[in-house]
């Protein structure tokens, strides 16, 4: 039976196996070199059936745990979205933007270049070198969540990052680092006291007298999607530079109110991001348990006749 074989071969994963494989010491030429057990052409059929029902079964439940994420994710932007452009109170009084993808904001808002409230530095354009054991690098790739992550961070030696922070370019808790090429928009909150430094394509934004969360927030926010693309409209590759970083339109409520936007979303996205957390692991396990499955069907573990 030709999907039986196909299903042995998947098991097998011979388009995968290399000398970068996973599988230690296995090259592809050993994997055609393996043994496998085959068993009589009706139960070869029974194998092909039983995986059919399972299989459809199995990516049912997974396509009903990517569909959840994706509502679980439309509910946090309109969450951030409903704070950060009309705040906390439903009755306030509201006024024209002037701005046609921010609409109306409650009319004791201001709405300005964030130029205005914020500081913004760019990063070293340095090549440096990576050691194991060093100073961790803030690059894209760390900044792709709301709070930063630099636990896979690349890191470099103490006299490179002594470089990479000349001119006050040295990140400290409550900057917010944000990537201007590759992924723009994205920007991850400093909620650490490590020592760390500005690798590529990422700037500093700071202020003392504004609530970084609550920047964040609107970094993060629809309003601010829209305002990308329009910026973005025309380029051939997603890039901004430092000024049109300062000239994003911020609608900046009094510092009182930013600290109760950014506690209100703290708490309000905490149970939204616990039920993505769990849909995202328990579409895990159902592709592992998809691949136990035929894993254990197709060597004759598991009796399907």
């Amino acid at each position: 039976d030709v999907r039986w074989l196909y299903l042995l071969l998947g098991w097998l994963r011979l388009d995968e196996v290399s000398k970068d494989s996973a599988v230690p010491g296995l090259d592809r030429e050993d994997a055609y070199k393996r043994v496998a057990a085959v068993p009589p052409l009706p139960e070869q059929a029974a194998i092909v059936r039983f995986l059919d029902h399972a299989d459809r079964r199995i990516r049912r439940y997974i396509r009903a745990k990517q569909k959840l994420i994706k509502l679980l994710e439309e509910q946090k932007q309109a969450i951030i979205h409903r704070a950060v452009t009309r705040g906390l109170d439903p009755n306030v009084r509201l006024k024209p933007s002037g701005v046609e993808w921010l609409g109306e904001v409650p009319e004791h808002w201001e709405v300005v270049p964030l130029r205005r409230r914020w500081s913004v530095t760019d990063c070293k354009h340095l090549t440096v070198p990576f050691v194991e054991e060093g100073i961790p690098l803030a690059s894209v790739r760390e900044v792709q969540s709301f709070d930063l992550q630099l636990t896979n961070a690349k890191r470099t030696t103490t006299d490179w990052y002594a470089a990479l922070i000349a001119g006050g370019r040295a990140p400290r808790r409550g900057d917010v680092i944000y990537c201007r090429n590759v992924s723009v928009g994205a920007a991850g909150f400093v909620g650490t006291d490590e020592r760390f430094a500005m690798g590529q394509d990422v700037c500093l934004i700071r202020s003392a007298e504004q609530n970084q969360r609550y920047l964040n927030y609107f970094l993060h926010s629809p309003a601010m999607d829209r305002q990308l693309s329009q910026l973005l409209v025309g380029s051939t590759f997603d890039r901004i530079n430092v000024s049109e970083i300062k000239s994003l339109l911020i609608a900046v409520p009094p510092r009182r109110e930013q600290d109760a936007i950014a506690k209100h979303l703290d708490e309000a996205l905490a149970s939204v991001e616990r039920a993505v957390g769990d849909a995202c692991r328990e579409g895990s396990l159902l592709r592992e348990y998809r691949t136990r499955l035929i894993a254990d069907v197709v060597t004759g573990k598991l009796n399907v006749r």
